[in-house]
């Protein structure tokens, strides 16, 4: 599915709030980054946000309560989520050549590859900490086979600096509470 065609059927919410200080502390977590400074607060994401379901073999968007929809998704072989903030996107690929829940279901489980872009300046998407992850996970199991990769696209030394020691403390820890998250809408939503 081409990149064009994927955002004409996705919707956006946008908020709005105050930008980001000069003098600025971060905190990643679960929910995202926390950019705080000279009496400004910007979390990540933001409250409001949207997700699409989308099929490999389909260029529809799904609503997994839809018990039409969540069989669908359940028997492809792979299924795509875009949830999408004003400062972050993440994209999550699951893959099972057996079908989503049969692989759940079985030794050889389902393979996520999840990526999380939060930008870091309101309104500018030139500054950026992308959090790319890779597991498999099983129904009843912890995810297995857990990569991790940080990509970081920022311009200003100082705030670099930063993003990249929060990283370092928080980053991996993150990003596996990522995947175990995308695990539940498995085991909560769409295999139950």
């Amino acid at each position: 599915m081409s990149f064009k065609k994927l955002c004409t059927t996705m919707i956006v919410v946008m908020t709005s709030g105050s930008s980001i200080a000069e003098n600025v502390s971060m905190n990643i977590s679960e929910s995202g980054m926390t950019i705080s400074g000279s009496g400004s607060n910007q979390s990540k994401p933001s409250k409001s946000s949207a997700t699409t379901y989308l099929s490999k073999k389909s260029s529809k968007r799904f609503n997994p309560n839809n018990a039409k929809d969540n069989a669908e998704l359940a028997t492809s072989v792979e299924f795509e989520i875009y949830q999408i903030t004003e400062n972050q996107v993440v994209h999550t690929v699951f893959e099972s050549g057996i079908g989503i829940c049969r692989g759940f279901r079985s030794k050889d489980g389902v393979k996520i590859t999840d990526s999380a872009t939060y930008y870091l300046k309101k309104g500018n998407r030139d500054e950026y900490y992308v959090s790319i992850t890779g597991a498999v996970v099983k129904a009843g199991s912890p995810p297995i086979n857990i990569q991790y990769v940080p990509i970081f696209n920022i311009s200003q030394p100082d705030l670099s600096k930063q993003v990249r020691e929060e990283e370092a403390r928080n980053g991996k820890s993150v990003a596996e509470r990522n995947i175990r998250e995308r695990m539940s809408i498995l085991s909560k939503v769409i295999c139950p």
